[in-house]
């Protein structure tokens, strides 16, 4: 109930699986900072979280920190997926 209610502060606005980066569409003008770890949400289950390496007006750049982004068999970001201020582990 907590991840299905939890404000979105953004989405996916690309994924790099090659170099693990997600890009959101969310940067310092919604008070994202370097360092800071966002869920990816989709639905009602998380996808893993994203930990915020770089920051720009309107967007951020991620990299995902959680040990799905190695598994195959896993589901991976996509395009359009929620950004939330919630951390399950």
């Amino acid at each position: 109930l907590k991840v299905k209610n939890a404000p979105s502060i953004g989405k996916i606005i690309s994924y790099n699986s090659d170099w693990n980066l997600v890009t959101i569409d969310a940067g310092i003008s919604y008070g994202v900072v370097v360092g800071q770890r966002y869920s990816v949400r989709r639905g009602i289950e998380v996808l893993g979280v994203l930990k915020i390496i770089e920051t720009l007006p309107d967007q951020s750049n991620t990299n995902i920190v959680t040990g799905n982004r190695m598994l195959d068999g896993a589901l991976k970001p996509q395009v359009g997926d929620d950004i939330i201020s919630f951390e399950p582990f």
